[in-house]
């Protein structure tokens, strides 16, 4: 059982200005043929000052990242070294890598922190890709430090979108199914994991849920679920849906890992689907952020009965209160005072 740790999410910043995010995460996707454009300075300052940042911030269970940034010229950084890609990336102008534990709740983090960078550069209309199975780490074992019980599990190449996608990049998309996402109903459940939850039904939760569903996950298998519950009370089986009348709007939203039996990415010596789950925390809080309301993360287990063996406890999203009523009922409270 995790421990009941609660962190403020307004700690760990490192996403585009809240306004605009919504619409990077619907702009973000895979980009794996570059113009063959070296970065701009003011580009190439940008990046390394997120880089920068990146290795600064914690995610939501404490852990940090360190971040290697190379820039790279037909395919080989300064020093000479090829970065292999086994033809998968064309024309990139640098690459960010970042190693970490390897450990369970520092995967989280990972996806977090990383996914936050990866935002950051696409709203400064930067092309990125997760890579996670498809680059050589024995070309960067020598270059980059790797300390024992540590790891180098992602990197992406950075460089301008090419005009057009090569045929790599297109066979890729359609390999992975890139576009194609679940439907909000198997991954979203209201109450407990017996009740499907629809965009229809989930009030203010609509569009942060669609923000993790728009999420990138290693070969899209998008392991995360979600299940709301108002955190008024001990979450159980038979409690009436957030939908209901008279229930108490979902406050909480209790992120699950459904593992996929057999998966390839899980067998490259860390835990790949981790990271996924990190990256829908980072989306589900920064589209709270964009709706002008903060939250926490904390990791007590909800008690709720999971559907299988290879679903898992997370951690739990609590937003706060509307900022807006709060700020109406201390208004209100002023003039009576009066």
């Amino acid at each position: 059982m995790h421990s009941t740790v609660i962190r403020a999410a307004a700690e760990t910043r490192a996403a585009p200005k809240d306004a605009h995010v919504i619409d990077t995460i619907k702009q973000r996707r895979s980009v794996r043929t570059f113009e063959d454009e070296p970065l701009r300075p003011a580009d190439l300052s940008f990046v390394q000052a997120q880089t920068v940042a990146l290795g600064e911030t914690t995610g939501p269970f404490g852990h940090r990242v360190r971040p290697d940034f190379r820039v790279v010229q037909g395919g080989r950084s300064s020093d000479g070294e090829r970065i292999g890609t086994y033809g998968v990336i064309r024309n990139a102008q640098a690459f960010v890598g970042v190693v970490v534990e390897n450990q369970p709740e520092a995967m989280v983090d990972l996806g977090y922190l990383f996914e936050g960078f990866i935002l950051n550069l696409t709203a400064r209309g930067l092309g990125t890709c997760w890579l996670g199975g498809t680059f050589n780490r024995k070309t960067l074992s020598g270059r980059v430090r790797v300390n024992e019980g540590e790891v180098l599990p992602i990197i992406t190449p950075l460089g301008y979108p090419g005009s057009q996608a090569g045929l790599q990049d297109r066979f890729m998309r359609r390999v992975a199914g890139s576009d194609r996402r679940k439907p909000f109903t198997e991954l979203f459940f209201a109450t407990d994991f017996s009740s499907p939850l629809g965009p229809d039904g989930a009030g203010d939760w609509t569009e942060p849920l669609e923000m993790v569903r728009l999420g990138p996950s290693a070969s899209n298998k998008q392991p995360w679920r979600v299940v709301l519950t108002s955190g008024a009370a001990p979450a159980g089986e038979g409690a009436p849906a957030p939908s209901a009348p008279g229930t108490p709007a979902p406050q909480q939203a209790h992120i699950y890992l459904s593992r996929t039996p057999g998966y390839v990415g899980n067998k490259l010596g860390f835990d790949m689907q981790r990271i996924d789950i990190g990256i829908a925390m980072l989306h589900l809080e920064r589209a709270w952020a964009a709706k002008g309301r903060q939250g926490s993360w904390s990791f007590e287990e909800p008690g709720l009965t999971v559907p299988d063996e290879h679903t898992e406890f997370i951690a739990t999203f609590t937003v706060d209160h509307d900022h807006n009523a709060r700020a109406g009922e201390a208004d209100q409270t002023q003039k009576g005072a009066r």
